[in-house]
């Protein structure tokens, strides 16, 4: 990972906690420079920002999943923002908006 990737990373990683409450980092309020530089690396490198699919799954545990895991539930039924109509199947849609990062 290249150092302006990392960093990009780490800032994105950062602002997902603005309290530090639930930081993978232990949630101590921090910089990079004040840990051991091999933890921030590797905590950065194996974080990956929250999806809708994990918000779905936070709320409905049970909710019904597809073959490789994307929930069922059409995105279009629970978020009358999301525009499926640039899809050309609805399994392509719903890997899209269920893999993205989620805005909440």
């Amino acid at each position: 990972m290249e150092a302006r990737e990392f960093l990009e990373k780490f800032r994105k990683m950062c602002n997902t906690y603005p309290t530090c409450e639930g930081c993978p980092l232990d949630g101590k309020p921090c910089g990079p420079i004040l840990y051991d530089i091999n933890t921030v690396i590797s905590v950065v490198e194996s974080w990956h920002p929250r999806t809708n699919k994990d918000a779905l799954l936070e709320k409905y545990p049970r909710a019904i999943l597809m073959d490789g895991g994307v929930p069922k539930a059409c995105p279009k039924n629970l978020d009358s923002k999301y525009d499926c109509n640039k899809f050309s199947s609805c399994l392509k849609c719903r890997e899209e908006y269920w893999n993205g990062e989620t805005t909440d």
